[in-house]
């Protein structure tokens, strides 16, 4: 939404920031506006739009009453679904404080409950919310395939950070900061 806008959008309870601003200019009734935009793609909707019925995820037809009141219901299980409510909540543009709107869309039977189901059921949790590797500094090991370790990759990394005769003997090849050394170099190499 705010890629999309031409100015900044700025919260206003009393007059709500639209994805679309034009349809909010241009109707006193976004929802109904909205609404018909769907009734028009459904299997008895306008003519003209004949080639684009939508269809459900079966290949049935929209039901009769279909309406915009099931987007954002849609939008928010759909979301909560697939990803951490945080995410969920900054997407659908809800504020994240302790009485959020967002939870009143979701089918909680569904939507909230449902990566809890699969892991009691015995499958595989979801991969969103897990603990993965954690950091760990980078290497070169990716040169090893071009043959590049060995003494030509050291005498590299000591004229790269100028360490010779003067320098701390812990930094040379030797020395206990030498694996620290690679590290740095790879840094390097990465940035």
């Amino acid at each position: 939404m705010l890629a999309l806008q031409s100015k900044p959008a700025t919260h206003d309870p009393t007059n709500p920031a639209w994805l679309f601003p034009e349809v909010q200019r241009a109707t006193k009734s976004p929802g109904t506006t909205f609404g018909s935009y769907i009734k028009a793609v459904m299997q008895d909707g306008a003519a003209k739009y004949k080639n684009y019925m939508a269809k459900l995820e079966d290949g049935s037809a929209l039901p009769l009453d279909a309406n915009a009141s099931g987007l954002r219901t849609g939008a928010c299980n759909m979301l909560a679904i697939h990803m951490p409510l945080e995410f969920c909540v900054a997407t659908t543009g809800h504020h994240m404080q302790r009485h959020c709107a967002f939870y009143e869309y979701l089918d909680s039977t569904f939507a909230t409950c449902l990566a809890g189901a699969v892991v009691l059921a015995g499958w595989p949790a979801f991969p969103f919310g897990q603990l993965g590797v954690g950091p760990c500094p980078p290497t070169l090991e990716a040169l090893s395939t071009l043959g590049v370790l060995g003494d030509g990759l050291d005498n590299a990394i000591l004229k790269f950070f100028h360490i010779d005769d003067c320098s701390p003997p812990q930094f040379k090849k030797t020395g206990k900061l030498w694996p620290v050394t690679h590290i740095m170099f790879a840094c390097e190499v990465c940035y």
